[in-house]
């Protein structure tokens, strides 16, 4: 029988906190101060990772403090989704030879505007003070018990809304969940001699690479749609309307990889799963312990059967 898994205690959730805190205002600086794309998607990044720290750590009393914060997140993707399109259609209509276009200045136009807005949100919110209220808020320690509430809800989370006939939106639900084990998996202390499941990591990752790209592809169809075509010229009508097309069918392409994968983690999770001891406190403390991601899919798997 195995001891208890090693907790965090409150020192140590106060580092992170204040580590992804730090990321946060630093990138929101660089944004204020003449930035790139990257600076946007950094500081995105470190708003889901700061996110999925949270909701571990409050999981049972559902406490969401990031509200506020929320509105910068999305304001912030206003802009990216916008830099992103614009990149993508640009070489599009260049290599489809249409010549004459209105549509990437458009854009340009809706990311200048985007971007105001976004630096006027920064400028509106007080990192300092999210910092301050984040550390008042964690608890003495983060327990085994919490950890193991936590995996079983995204594990929950994930497996309802992943399948084959699974919408967009399904699909996007899904992989937040299966990002925010990711995320919180680093922030775990890992004995690798110990580690369960260890060499399916990359695939994991693998498979929240892909959903990503997914929703990505969604992403730009849904912006294609709201195109003021009426301001385009006929030849660059048709030339999006055939970026539109060849994106549906990568979309279709990348949902059959996404299952592929899938399966392929389930089936490995059964059959890993079917030697290891069945005590569920044993497999708890041992999958935590060896990365929450490699757990998740010995979990699910274990549901199929």
């Amino acid at each position: 029988m195995r001891g208890k898994l090693p907790y965090m205690k409150h020192k140590e959730l106060k580092s992170i906190v204040e580590k992804e805190g730090d990321s946060l205002s630093l990138y929101a600086g660089k944004i204020l101060a003449g930035y790139d794309s990257e600076d946007i998607h950094r500081f995105r990044v470190g708003y889901k990772k700061l996110r999925a720290f949270i909701r571990l750590v409050h999981v049972k009393n559902g406490k969401n403090p990031l509200k506020q914060l929320k509105q910068v997140y999305t304001t912030a993707g206003e802009v990216r989704d916008r830099q992103i399109h614009l990149q993508l259609i640009t070489g599009w209509l260049v290599q489809d030879g249409c010549i004459e276009s209105v549509y990437p200045g458009i854009l340009k136009n809706e990311i200048e505007e985007a971007t105001r807005n976004l630096q006027e949100a920064i400028n509106s919110f007080s990192f300092h003070d999210l910092a301050e209220k984040l550390v008042k808020g964690l608890p003495e320690r983060l327990s085994e018990d919490v950890i193991t509430v936590f995996v079983h809800q995204q594990s929950e989370g994930f497996y309802s809304n992943i399948k084959e006939n699974a919408t967009d939106e399904q699909l996007h639900t899904a992989r937040k969940h299966l990002k925010d084990i990711i995320y919180n998996a680093s922030y775990l202390r890992a004995d690798k001699k110990d580690a369960l499941f260890l060499e399916q990591q990359e695939e994991v990752k693998k498979l929240a690479t892909l959903l990503g790209d997914y929703h990505d592809k969604n992403m730009i169809i849904a912006q294609l749609g709201r195109a003021p075509k009426e301001k385009m010229r006929v030849e660059e009508r048709k030339s999006i309307q055939r970026f539109s097309e060849g994106l549906h069918s990568e979309k279709d392409m990348l949902k059959k990889e996404i299952m592929q994968v899938l399966d392929e983690l389930l089936s490995e999770a059964e059959r890993q799963s079917s030697g290891v001891a069945q005590h569920t406190g044993l497999l708890i403390s041992s999958a935590v312990v060896a990365g929450l991601a490699v757990y998740f899919f010995m979990y699910i798997g274990k549901k199929r059967i």
